[in-house]
Order: structure tokens, then sequence, then C-alpha cells
């Protein structure tokens, strides 16, 4: 009995010390802590999957991994499909709906050198990073809060509306869409990363383990739904659908291979706990890739436009070609 007790006692100590024990209650609860590396922006899980670059950089998102096998490029990659998808010219007025990296705001003020830029960022140490990273681009406004924030823009202000890897986190999708048709100019597009659900659970504790998944990753449930119910929503607001590309295996694939890869070369400098979530994102990953649960997705969607609207715009095209034929 003597043996047993401390063998528990031995197990419990290291649980503790560990930070497992937290951990563990964290998952039984549903959530989990943000941390932060020595009063830095970014979490022990942002480090770790950034560390290998230098500077630095805090980039957030699942990365697209097509050709690629470094974080950040992967990250640099993601951003940049969306902003081709929707066609970023320098001559846009964008409104980024929530960065989870200031990383992603350089790159559309950089390289796609667009005339203004209006960022939600929810967290305070965000917002401080991307004021220490953005100084040198007077075109970036940043604003504190989430997607909410857009329901304060004025109507037809915004002629592009980027949501990466961020839009499942929104506490009211169809009011981001509803704000987002409102604000966009006739024919003004919306590109978003996304992810949807697949097909219905066959057994229950599926379903309760993918809830269970989201709640930890503080995923409203009804924002993970079929595509036809999504299309749906988008119609409501007022939106034609572009395009919808599947990007599981390049995204989330790539992801979970990456991660696989750096929590194995980093083990000896990395804390339990922080491999521990990171593993556990991984095969909980990796079963919803291969069960076809969930879908990662590319979506374009352009404004509708009305009649009227539509006459206008052929009337100003009319008149930029006499004009430039005047010029002539």
């Amino acid at each position: 009995m003597f043996i047993l007790g401390l063998i528990i006692g031995v197990i419990v100590t290291w649980l503790v010390m560990s930070g497992m024990a937290d951990l563990i209650i964290s998952i039984c609860r549903g959530s989990i802590k943000d941390q932060r590396v020595n009063g830095e922006y970014f979490t022990p899980e942002q480090w770790l999957l950034n560390t290998s670059s230098a500077p630095l950089f805090t980039w957030c998102n699942f990365g697209y991994w097509r050709n690629v096998s470094n974080y950040v490029q992967a990250c640099m990659n993601l951003a940049g499909l969306v902003a081709d998808e929707v066609h970023l010219v320098p001559k846009d007025n964008l409104f980024d709906a929530g960065f989870r990296s200031p990383d992603q705001l350089l790159v559309w003020a950089d390289l796609y050198q667009v005339d203004t830029i209006k960022a939600c960022g929810l967290n305070i140490w965000r917002l401080q990073l991307a004021r220490e990273r953005c100084q040198a681009y007077p075109q970036v406004e940043l604003l504190s809060g989430n997607h909410m924030q857009l329901a304060q823009q004025e109507d037809k202000s915004i002629d592009k509306i980027i949501a990466l890897d961020c839009v499942y986190f929104f506490s009211d999708k169809q009011e981001f869409f509803d704000n987002a048709s409102r604000v966009l100019q006739p024919r003004g597009l919306l590109g978003i990363t996304d992810i949807l659900l697949t097909q219905p659970f066959n057994v229950p504790w599926q379903a309760w383990l993918f809830r269970r998944f989201l709640t930890i990753c503080r995923i409203p449930e009804e924002n993970v739904v079929p595509e036809a119910i999504y299309k749906q929503r988008l119609d409501q607001a007022g939106f034609k659908l572009i395009n919808y590309r599947d990007i599981t295996v390049d995204v989330l694939g790539g992801f979970c291979d990456w991660v696989h890869q750096q929590t194995n070369t980093l083990k000896a400098s990395i804390a339990v706990d922080v491999r521990l979530r990171l593993k556990i994102l991984e095969r909980v990953l990796r079963w919803l890739i291969q069960n076809n649960i969930v879908q990662y997705v590319l979506i374009t969607a352009e404004l509708k436009t009305t009649e009227t609207e539509y006459n206008t715009e052929q009337e100003n095209e009319v008149a930029d070609t006499e004009a430039t034929e005047d010029k002539k």
C-alpha cells in the first residue's frame, strides 16, 4: 500500500509540476488558457511553429503547404492565395476582418501595396505588436475589436474584405455576412478561408468528440456547417459564390506533417504541456481529415448588384471609354 501511495504521489507531483494537470483540467472543462512566452506577444505554440525563421515571425494560421516545407512561407502562401482570389490591387480599400498575426498586414501593405487597410485585432498584445510592425505603413488603420467593427463602417465604402483563417471563430457569422454586404461597393469581393462540415456523424461518440474539440478551440458549433447551408447563408446576405475550393490536403494535411516534424525536432526544448497541446491538435485534425468529417475551403463571393447599380456601372464604363477616346 505504501509503494502504491508513493507511485501515485510521484505521478501527481509530475502532473502538477509539468503543467499536465492544468492541461487535463482545461480539456475536461473545454477550454485552454492563453499563455505568453516571457511576456512576448506570442503563445508557446506560435513560438514553436515560427522558431525556425529569422527574424522571428508571429504567424498564426494553418498555412498552404503545396511545394513548401517551411511554416512561415506556408502562412505567407495562404495569405497570398486569398489575396489573389479577390484580385487585390493597389487601388483597393481593404478590410481585414480579423488578423491573428500582424505579419499578414505586411503582406497586404508591402507585397500588394493596398491603398488603405482597416484591420481588426481583438487581443491587446496583437494590436500592440501590429502598431510596432506597421509603423512604416501609414495606410494601415488598426481597429480594436473583433469582426463586429465592420458594423461601424459606412455603406459601400470598402472594395474587398478578407477573413483569413478566422471566420470560424466569429460569434455571429451570418451578421458578418450581412454587414459585409452593406459596406462593400457594388460587385465588391469577399475572400474567406473556412472550415465546413462534410457529413453527419454516424456514431454519437464522434459527434461528442467533435463538439469537445470545437469548444476547446472556442469555435461556435453553429459556425461549422455543410456546404449547402453555407451557400444559403451567403445568398441570404446578398452574395454570389464565385469560387469554392477544397484545399484540405494542402492546408490541414500539410500543417499536421509540419507539427509532427517540429515537435519531434525540438522535443528537448519544448515544455511538455505545449508539446502535448500541439500533438493533440495534430491527432484530432488527422482524424477529421481521414474520416472526411471537415473540409478546409477557400471561398470567394461577389456582392450581387441591383438593376440600378448595374445600369450605373454600365454608364460609368461608357463614360470612361469615351473619355479615353477623346484623349486619343
